[in-house]
């Protein structure tokens, strides 16, 4: 990765996915795997997302956040932003050290409120975007 490209991912470091601010996990869109792709020409960014769900309802919110951000940065003028159709996120492209915190953090949660995944082991919760479900 060149200086300018890690100069934006840090930069979207600073963007929290909303639906992880409200479970309370907090977690960016970086270390979520949501950015797929950053470029950047003179003093433009295209910013192309993952979206956790074809119909997620901060798309615009997230959008706005990453403008914000990025047009704080010495020499962009503009930044577009569009989310990937098409391809869905998946947990995979989660850092793994993110994937172990949220699985901690399941476990924790369901262990408090007694839950038990229903026909699976606890280790097999899987993640729809940023929830655990039991299907």
């Amino acid at each position: 990765m060149d200086e300018k490209s890690a100069r934006i991912y840090d930069t979207l470091k600073r963007v929290y996915d909303p639906c992880s601010v409200l479970n309370g996990t907090h977690l960016n869109l970086v270390e979520m795997g949501l950015i797929r792709e950053v470029q950047q020409h003179e003093s433009n960014i295209q910013v192309r997302l993952l979206l956790t769900d074809p119909s997620c309802i901060y798309t615009f919110e997230i959008a706005r956040m990453v403008k914000a951000e990025l047009l704080l940065l010495p020499g962009v003028q503009n930044v577009e932003v569009e989310s990937t159709s098409g391809i869905l996120w998946t947990q995979e492209r989660m850092q793994p050290e993110t994937r172990q915190r949220l699985h901690q953090r399941r476990m924790i949660y369901m262990e408090k409120h007694h839950i038990v995944p229903r026909g699976r082991l606890k280790e097999h919760v899987t993640f729809s975007g940023s929830c655990a479900t039991n299907d």
